[in-house]
C-alpha cells in the first residue's frame, strides 16, 4: 500500500503539503468487466496467505470478503504484464502538478517478494493519452512504419514496370527443369 506524497519543504514556507492522488479510473474497462461481486459468504472461503495482515482472523462481519468488482488496485495488478520487468499504475494526480522539493511517501509491505527475488520500486511519471515522455517506442514504430511504406512503394514500382502474369508457370522450379531438358527420372 502506498500513501499520499507529502511535500516536506514547500518553497512558500509553512507546514507540509499533502498531494492527493486518486485511484478512480486506474483500471481499464476490460479489467473491470472481468471481476464481479462474489456469491460466497464469509464462512465459505478463507483469505489467501498473503492477505494475513488485512484479514488476521479470516473474513468476518467487520472485515468481509472484498468486492473485487470495485477493487481497481487488484484489477490493475491482475492484468498480465508482457515482460518480467513491468510497472503497474497505482494512482493518478488529476488536479495539480507537483512543485519541486523533498517528498515523503509511506509504503506498506503487503506482499513479500523475497521468496522469488523480486523487487519493488516507486516511480513518478508524466503521461498523457498517447503515452509517456519516453519517445523510444514511438520512434521505433515510426521508423518501422516508414520502412514498410518505402518497401511498399518500391514493390509497387517494380510491379508496374515488370509485371508478372498471375498464374505464370514459367517461374515454377520444376517447370523450368522440364522445359530445359534436364529432367532426371
Amino acid at each position: 500500500t502506498i500513501g499520499n506524497l507529502v511535500l516536506l519543504n514547500p518553497q512558500a514556507g509553512g507546514g507540509s503539503i499533502v498531494s492527493n492522488f486518486t485511484d478512480d479510473d486506474i483500471s481499464w474497462s476490460a479489467d473491470r468487466s472481468r471481476f464481479q461481486k462474489t456469491s460466497y459468504t464469509n464462512d465459505d472461503v478463507y483469505p489467501p496467505p498473503n492477505w494475513d495482515k488485512r484479514y488476521p482472523r479470516g473474513y468476518t462481519k467487520e472485515n468481509p470478503i472484498p468486492d473485487l468488482s470495485q477493487d481497481q488496485h487488484l484489477q490493475v495488478w491482475m492484468r498480465t504484464a508482457p515482460l518480467a520487468t513491468f510497472r503497474k499504475l497505482f494512482a493518478i494526480n488529476k488536479k495539480e502538478g507537483l512543485s519541486s522539493g523533498q517528498y515523503q511517501v509511506n509504503i506498506t509491505m503487503n506482499y513479500n517478494t523475497l521468496s522469488f527475488a523480486g523487487t519493488k520500486s516507486f516511480v513518478l511519471a508524466t503521461t498523457n493519452s498517447i503515452g509517456g515522455k519516453n519517445p523510444v517506442l514511438g520512434i521505433v514504430y515510426m521508423a518501422v512504419g516508414s520502412l514498410f511504406v518505402l518497401l511498399g512503394c518500391v514493390f509497387t514500382v517494380i510491379h508496374l514496370y515488370r509485371p508478372r502474369r498471375l498464374g505464370d508457370h514459367t517461374y515454377l522450379s520444376w517447370n523450368q527443369q522440364i522445359q530445359s531438358g534436364l529432367n532426371h527420372n
